[in-house]
């Protein structure tokens, strides 16, 4: 999966090397929590839940949409209210991730 992260800064290198790789980290993380749960969630939750508030919500929402244009994760219609007190979209497991029967 290519992860993009969006040097809206024009950071340069070292900075951007360190950035890049933060980027990939969190989105690994949130996969590999939605892989493990199987539930859905938006950006507020994934936020307190898999970072403990360390990670800004933007970082987190940045890190949905590349999955989503990845194809690992999907963008519900379901809507719970978010940290700021307004509706957020939940996500979920994409398809491609569902078990097949084993035998």
């Amino acid at each position: 999966m290519k992860t993009s992260y969006y040097n809206t800064t024009h950071s340069v290198h070292p900075e951007l090397t360190r950035y890049e790789s933060k980027a990939v980290s969190q989105e690994d993380m949130i996969l590999d929590w939605f892989k493990y749960w199987r539930l859905e969630v938006g950006p507020s939750k994934l936020t307190e839940i898999v970072f403990s508030g360390l990670v800004p919500l933007t970082s987190i929402r940045r890190a949905l949409t590349n999955l989503t244009n990845a194809g690992e994760l999907v963008k519900t219609d379901k809507q719970m209210k978010g940290m700021y007190g307004r509706p957020e979209h939940q996500w979920r497991l994409a398809p491609k991730h569902d078990q097949g029967e084993l035998f």
